[in-house]
């Protein structure tokens, strides 16, 4: 590829990640899965200026002084490149643990086969393993530089076969989520392409141009997600929850409900405890139902300020009352442990879909405000 060519299309690419990257670092949010994707884009950021450096300034010069900058440059180009692959597992794998640390082994199991490709980069200058440079301070590959781009190519691949997993076991995770785990599928495809692309046609380099439009998706699909998901909860939020509804009175569902929850008593938790812990007590009861969600196959949104709903397809009367039950045991749980100064009380109320989504948000509401009345009876009575 021409030299100019080659530098306005990686030129373009990075303005485009610088962008991405500024985006994430002034919108201040400082979630474990928000600085692993900063991570990714940061590092292909530096990846894409020494190819460019490299492209103009070094390779190929005839210049016997700047051999050893091609050497040095070309090393920390190949560290950082399977680097960048594998934060974007790392990425991964906090989107997937929901910011969770990955447990111990896998983590070191992960990290050994991007040891032994910096290990053999590093050695590269006495091995030639991977690369070297010519007589005329040409970088040419070396034997073993097909097993290191596969295995850069590994750290992309791995993540998808750990999204297929989840996607199996999950089969009833949120909307949001599954959506999520949909689009990064779609990402490994971009720089696969673009690999292939570079293997058939060596001075066609699109793997980082690929690799930067994957970010690109990611990075779209992140702030459609954003609009879809309530941001203190990590659930459904309301309008994605009118628009399922909406689609439920479309289908053809039968034996479908609706169950209406609501946190009795909050106001009070968050005069007598201020709103941070009144925001700790919603992602509580939040934690609690996404559990049911795992356990029930349930579409759970948090649809207004202490109001949560659920839906649930092909159940009867027996599994609503199951789920009650479980819901409320969980609370009952949760208000053994002492973790909070208060106890959680939640109002349940839920009606079965018979044709009419209006009617089916009001048979729950119904339900929802003569339990919330019962509940408030029974606690004013016995304090």
């Amino acid at each position: 590829m021409d030299s100019s060519l080659f530098t306005f299309l990686y030129g373009l690419c990075i303005t485009l990640l610088v962008i991405i990257y500024l985006k994430g670092y002034r919108s201040g949010n400082r979630k474990m899965e928000n600085i692993a994707f900063q991570n990714v884009v940061s590092t292909t950021i530096v990846v894409m200026l020494l190819d460019i450096v490299l492209e103009l300034f070094v390779d190929g010069k005839p210049d016997p002084g700047l051999i050893h900058w091609n050497y040095g440059l070309t090393e920390n180009n190949l560290v950082l490149a399977a680097l960048a692959a594998y934060l974007w597992l790392e990425y991964v794998d906090c989107f997937l643990s929901d910011g969770k640390k990955i447990g111990r082994v896998v983590y070191y199991l992960q990290m050994v086969p991007i040891a032994v490709c910096i290990f053999m980069v590093l050695f590269t200058p006495l091995t030639h393993w991977i690369f070297y440079i010519n007589e005329k301070n040409v970088c040419v590959k070396g034997p073993l530089y097909p097993y290191f781009a596969w295995a850069t190519v590994f750290f992309v691949v791995l993540p998808a076969i750990k999204v297929v997993a989840r996607l199996h076991s999950h089969k009833e995770c949120p909307f949001f989520k599954r959506r999520e785990m949909y689009s990064k599928l779609i990402f490994g495809l971009f720089p696969i392409l673009g690999g292939f692309v570079t293997l058939l046609e060596p001075r066609l380099p699109s793997f980082w141009p690929s690799f930067t439009m994957a970010l690109f998706y990611i990075y779209l699909d992140n702030i459609s997600t954003h609009s879809s998901v309530d941001s203190l909860t990590r659930l459904n939020n309301r309008r994605v929850f009118d628009q399922y509804l909406e689609s439920l009175g479309q289908g053809d569902v039968k034996n479908a409900f609706l169950m209406m929850i609501d946190v009795n008593f909050f106001k009070q938790i968050n005069d007598h405890f201020g709103h941070l812990e009144g925001d700790k007590a919603l992602v509580h009861v939040a934690q609690i139902l996404k559990n049911q969600g795992d356990n029930h196959g349930l579409f759970i949104a948090r649809i207004g300020g202490d109001e949560f709903a659920l839906v649930k397809k092909g159940a009867n009367e027996e599994e609503a009352q199951k789920i009650e039950k479980s819901i409320r045991q969980r609370v009952d749980e949760f208000n053994g442990t002492g973790s909070a100064d208060y106890q959680l009380s939640l109002s349940i109320g839920y009606a079965f879909f018979k044709g009419s989504i209006k009617g089916l948000f009001k048979e729950s509401d119904d339900a929802l405000y003569k339990n919330k009345m019962e509940m408030h009876r029974a606690i004013k009575s016995s304090s």
